[in-house]
Parts: C-alpha cells; structure tokens; sequence
C-alpha cells in the first residue's frame, strides 16, 4: 500500500571529525551477521544460569537474615529474664509538697524505712504560701535544713520535702517533664513498686490496691459515703489484729493516715475496734 524509504542505508555513514571523535556503530550494523537460532539458544542459557546463581545467593542471605532474627529473639528473652531478677533502681531526686495541717504520715514512715536499707538525704523546705505551723517535727524523721555541708553524689536518693497550701500531697519525679503523683496514697503505691516491695501474687496485689483506694475513698467521700467504708473497715479488723495480717503494713499506715485526716483525734473515733487498731498503729509511727 505504502512505498517508504529506507531510514538506513547499506553504505557506511561518515561520521564528522570536528570536535568529539565517536564509535561508527552503522559500520558493525552493516558487518555483523543476523544472530542464529543457536546463538540466541546460549543466550539465553547464559542469562539462566546467571539468574540461577543470583537466586541462590538470596536463599543464602535468607538463611543468615532468620538465624540473625532467632538469635536476637533469644538475647531479648534473656535480657527480659534478667531484667526481672535485677535490683530496680531508686529515683535519684523526689520533690513533696505537703500541706502542714495534714502531714502524710504514713510517707513519712515509708521515707524511714527506706533509709535504713538506702543512703537517703532528706531536706525540707516551708513556701512562702504556708499559712500555718507544722504539726510535725520532720527533724525526728531524719530531715533537715543546712545541706551546705553535705554531698548529694553518695547518695542513692534525695528526697525535698516542702510544707506547701495544697489540697493533696503530691511527689514530683519528673521536673522536666511535670510528672507528679497525686495523693498519699498513690504516692505509697509508686514507692512500693519501686522498691521492689509490691506483692509478686496478683491476688495479694490486688487486695493491697483495693485497701490503698479505701484510704482514698475515706479521705474524699462524703459522710454518708464514709460511713459505710468506716464500717468495711471496722468489721474487716474484727477478725484481724491489723489489714495486712499480723503485723502492720503499709495499708495500715496509709489507712491510718486517713483517718487523722478524717477525725480530730484517736480519742474521737467511736468504733472500739477501730480505736484500738488506731493505738496500736500510732504505737510504730515516730510522733
């Protein structure tokens, strides 16, 4: 249908000489002969074997990649098991704000117990926003006020307390990120934990934060709510010495707390059983 001119001619193209010198690919167009049937047949064995070859060095990467990935997995696990085993460290630095009028006594006790198995150095501050005395000496607890003299480096932990106006207690961990723990005994639970000392048991777990939420719900809750959690308590230590058994425990000690915030003095809790186990816990308290 259509006549068209050839686009490449037989003869050799002169290629020009100016400037840049340049391979005459026409003239090996023109030389070369068409490729045969078995040249195109070793072509391809070639292009096969060197596709071979290249998978069998993935399957070889592939093998090394999962005994790589396997043998992480193992050193994970076993750093996760030793992680267990390994003594948690103590913050180095905690700063507590407390209201004078309503001491945390039972943080106090805690702070006391620490520093008979840590080296602890405990200051205390007032702000200028405290309207009121202390009611507690901290001097009896370890605490003090000229630190010039001492060194902060040997120390496992610091701990600042300030007599601040402020609704509940509240521990710094974090200055520069803000984070702070809100009410004694939340504060008593973070320490807890830390210390390593929170029951391993999910069970006996469970109880001690049931117990520690009691004392917050005593020190929130309305009269007539607080009735009600008087009386849970009251029947409870009816058939035990003390909430956590035979001897007192941190959940005294907080609960314990609780109810000095709550009442003006032992003398004026009515329940007999209650003001029993009140005396016998102000008995391990430094007062």
């Amino acid at each position: 249908m259509y006549h068209m001119k050839p686009v490449m001619s037989a003869t050799v193209e002169q290629l020009p000489t100016c400037m840049y010198k340049m391979k005459n690919i026409y003239s090996e167009w023109s030389d070369s002969a068409p490729a045969t049937k078995d040249d195109l047949l070793i072509s391809a064995e070639s292009l096969l074997q060197r596709q071979n070859a290249v998978i069998s060095k993935l399957e070889a990467l592939q093998i090394k990649i999962n005994s790589a990935l396997e043998g992480h997995q193992s050193s994970g696990n076993s750093a996760l098991n030793l992680s267990t085993t390994k003594e948690i460290v103590l913050p180095k630095e905690i700063v507590i704000t407390c209201n004078p009028t309503v001491p945390a006594r039972a943080l106090l006790q805690m702070i006391t117990n620490i520093k008979s198995e840590k080296k602890v150095l405990c200051v205390f501050y007032t702000h200028n926003s405290a309207k009121h005395t202390p009611c507690l000496d901290l001097s009896k607890y370890g605490f003090q006020t000229d630190i010039q003299a001492v060194t902060r480096c040997d120390k496992d932990m610091v701990v600042t307390w300030i007599w601040k106006e402020c609704d509940e207690c509240e521990m710094m961990i974090s200055p520069i990120q803000q984070i702070k723990i809100v009410n004694e005994a939340n504060i008593c639970r973070y320490l807890l934990r830390v210390l390593g000392s929170y029951p391993n048991d999910a069970a006996a777990a469970s109880i001690m934060d049931q117990w520690l939420d009691t004392a917050t719900d005593l020190v929130k809750a309305r009269n007539s709510e607080k009735t009600s959690t008087v009386e849970k308590i009251s029947n409870y230590l009816s058939k035990s010495s003390f909430i956590s058994g035979n001897n007192v425990g941190v959940e005294d000690l907080v609960l314990h707390s609780a109810f000095m915030r709550t009442v003006s003095a032992e003398q004026s809790i009515k329940d007999k059983v209650l003001r029993q186990w009140c005396s016998a816990v102000s008995s391990h308290l430094i007062l």
